[in-house]
């Protein structure tokens, strides 16, 4: 945290997200990109890279965020892992800031009723 904000390192595991600048900066989560979520579940060397990663986050006593959750079988194994927040069209597509509390409303109906 820094003066109060949450900092994510957005698409962890690639390009410049590096295991020095999780040493270095004050960030609250990594989100661990997509092309580690997407089909993990029968990607051999994308959960390699998802595990160990949202085991790292756990060690460290910080959140961690998946991106691209697509399937049922994504969203299963990210549970199963212990992944703390998830995004991606699975749960819902992008939508307007305006939308949000009826989704909020629908989507914890759903949960509550078991259909979700």
């Amino acid at each position: 945290m820094l003066k109060g904000f949450e900092i994510s390192i957005n698409d962890f595991g690639m390009g410049f997200s590096s295991m020095e600048q999780l040493r270095r900066s004050p960030f609250t989560e990594p989100k661990i990109d997509q092309a580690f979520v997407i089909g993990a579940a029968d990607k051999p060397a994308a959960r390699a890279i998802l595990e160990p990663s949202v085991d790292l986050a756990r060690r460290l006593n910080i959140r961690s965020v998946a991106e691209g959750i697509e399937t049922e079988e994504d969203l299963s194994l990210c549970r199963r892992l212990g992944v703390d927040l998830a995004q991606g069209y699975y749960l819902s597509k992008s939508m307007a800031p305006l939308n949000v509390e009826a989704w909020m409303r629908t989507h914890n109906a759903n949960l509550e009723s078991g259909l979700s």
